[in-house]
């Protein structure tokens, strides 16, 4: 197996990331319409994260780190758990115990800790189908997820094209001829819900295609970047 060679594209290389969706959308224009499924229910993620067989220390590791769990629950934990001696070395085990909590640093000190432990790669795998499985349910939050996903193909993660290009750079530059602004950040919240509202049920399946990418392995998110700190991927998929 080998890393997927991808480019970075930054906030200073924008025009570089239109330029790939004008690309994709002539690549596209005739593939026709994707057909509709049902979305499955929430407790797929819940099911999909059974997968990866994690401790209990690991699970409140990746909670922390998603930001799940505020320092003072994670205080609380520290002091009175019977595996986290065992699991981190005795250093480690000292200095988490022995921090002060109450300190701005706090967090950035704990994390520094809990990284050297984490699985990186099984943690960003944790985040995207978190991701993923939320955007298959239209809600408040799915205009900022799908402008996530738009981010994240720009910035290395080539195998969410037609969710970044296709949904997440419509609602990060809204279609002029529909709508009077030009951006997310200015529509209204109706304007917000017209417009994902539209992608349904059609999204549905490009949603499902990628998490089953995921979860078949053929795509492997590595949590690593490259030397000009593009986001790296191993891509199994037959070319």
């Amino acid at each position: 197996m080998h890393a997927k060679p991808v480019a970075i594209v930054d906030e200073a290389h924008l025009p570089g990331c239109f330029l790939h969706a004008i690309l994709w959308t002539m690549r596209s224009a005739d593939e026709g319409q994707n057909p509709t499924s049902q979305a499955p229910e929430r407790s797929g993620l819940l099911k999909a994260m059974k997968n990866f067989d994690l401790s209990r220390v690991e699970e409140i590791f990746y909670d922390f780190l998603h930001r799940d769990l505020d320092i003072k629950d994670f205080e609380v934990w520290v002091y009175t758990s019977d595996e986290l001696k065992s699991f981190v070395g005795s250093d480690d085990y000292l200095a988490l115990i022995t921090l002060d909590f109450n300190s701005i640093n706090a967090r950035d000190e704990s994390e520094k800790i809990i990284r050297k432990y984490a699985d990186v790669s099984k943690f960003e795998t944790m985040k995207m189908l978190d991701l993923l499985y939320k955007a298959l349910t239209n809600n408040e939050d799915t205009g900022t997820i799908l402008i996530t996903f738009y981010d994240l193909y720009c910035h290395g993660y080539y195998f969410l094209d037609k969710l970044g290009l296709r949904y997440g750079l419509t609602c990060a530059v809204p279609p002029i001829r529909h709508y009077r602004e030009d951006s997310w950040e200015d529509l209204s919240d109706r304007d917000r819900k017209e417009l994902v509202d539209g992608f349904y049920p059609e999204i549905i399946k490009d949603i499902q295609d990628v998490i089953a990418l995921i979860q078949n392995e053929q795509i492997i998110i590595t949590g690593t970047k490259g030397y000009m700190g593009q986001l790296e991927y191993i891509d199994n998929r037959k070319s």
